[in-house]
């Protein structure tokens, strides 16, 4: 296992609206499962046992959602998500601290050549081509999820 799979396991994961919709759905399921045993099964031990097993698939269910879901809700690769995890990886730095209006060098303690790094990892990751004048542009973490999202939308 990577240290940064490590560190994902163990770092909070805000969830994205889109994520708490899809929490609750799986709530509302395992909801309705528990009902469901709670009418057809006797008092026991094993019911007791079914229902703390419910519990946690659910809890594991959100946690494999929060921790690696890479889709939107369209099917697409949640670029700003991935973007994220390459700028937390490159600067040693929890994802979970990296805002969307964070500032690269005043923020996120990079400095110019983390930025020119940053934006060549994107560019690997994601398979396009960013300009030096479009690079420079880019000051905060969305300016840099723009451009990418706008790099993989031209390619295709």
């Amino acid at each position: 296992m990577t240290p940064q799979e490590i560190e994902a396991m163990f770092t909070y994961h805000k969830p994205t609206p889109d994520q708490v919709e899809t929490y609750q759905l799986i709530r509302d399921i395992a909801k309705d499962f528990a009902d469901a045993i709670n009418d057809l099964c006797p008092e026991s031990r094993e019911k007791s046992l079914a229902f703390t097993s419910l519990q946690q698939t659910t809890m594991w269910a959100n946690a494999a959602i929060a921790i690696h879901e890479v889709e939107d809700a369209d099917g697409d690769v949640c670029i700003s998500r991935e973007v994220k995890g390459i700028i937390a990886e490159h600067l040693e730095i929890p994802m979970d601290d990296i805002m969307d209006e964070g500032r690269f060098i005043e923020d996120l303690g990079a400095d110019s050549l983390d930025a020119v790094e940053l934006t060549m990892a994107c560019e690997d990751h994601f398979g396009v081509e960013i300009s030096d004048e479009q690079a420079e542009a880019c000051f905060t973490v969305r300016d840099l999820v723009a451009l990418i999202e706008k790099a993989v939308a031209e390619k295709k």
